[in-house]
């Protein structure tokens, strides 16, 4: 099923369901109810999968990245989120890896036609975070700090680099876990 256009579809629409429940409860002051969203998509997505343990790592190693990734943003003050980390204060927002949890679902189902074409992965990483974070600033769960145009280069020139580096490290996981 995991192959299929219409489970292609269905990654496809609830990442995006997820996205948007996960953006909405920060911008709202209930982060925690948004990550509860993402977490329980991404649970029903490793039950419906063939290869566990490799979805497994790759959307734990897109945890780490987002964390470092957004951590950054955070650091430089190019973002400010609307429902910061209360427990490490200046850190990514545990509802923020959330999402990142739920993009790493993408990379094998809806978004696997990326794969060959990294370039237009990495265009695809700039144009879709920029996309993205904008639509999470409307929605009032981020702002961008420093003057917009920055922000939002900052952000996509981080997903320029990002997205290639997750279908990268995909590769490595699908060698190594064959050999294993």
């Amino acid at each position: 099923m995991q192959n299929s256009l219409s489970y292609k579809l269905l990654n496809a629409l609830m990442f995006f369901i997820g996205w948007f429940f996960c953006v909405t409860n920060a911008a709202r002051g209930r982060p925690l109810l948004g990550l509860s969203i993402s977490l329980f998509i991404v649970g029903i997505h490793l039950v419906f999968i063939k290869n566990k343990l490799k979805e497994f790592l790759l959307i734990v190693a897109s945890v780490i990245a987002g964390f470092c990734v957004e951590t950054m943003l955070i650091k430089f003050y190019v973002l400010r989120y609307a429902s910061p980390n209360a427990v490490w204060p200046g850190y990514a927002p545990f509802w923020v890896l959330g999402l990142y949890a739920l993009f790493a679902t993408t990379i094998n189902h809806s978004l696997a036609w990326l794969r060959p074409l990294q370039f237009v992965a990495a265009l695809f990483g700039f144009l879709g975070a920029i996309l993205s974070y904008s639509a999470g600033e409307y929605l009032g769960a981020v702002e961008f700090v420093i003057p917009r145009g920055g922000s939002v280069m900052a952000v996509g020139i981080f997903w320029f680099v990002l997205m290639p580096m997750l279908y990268l490290l995909n590769e490595i996981l699908t060698y190594y876990l064959k050999e294993s």
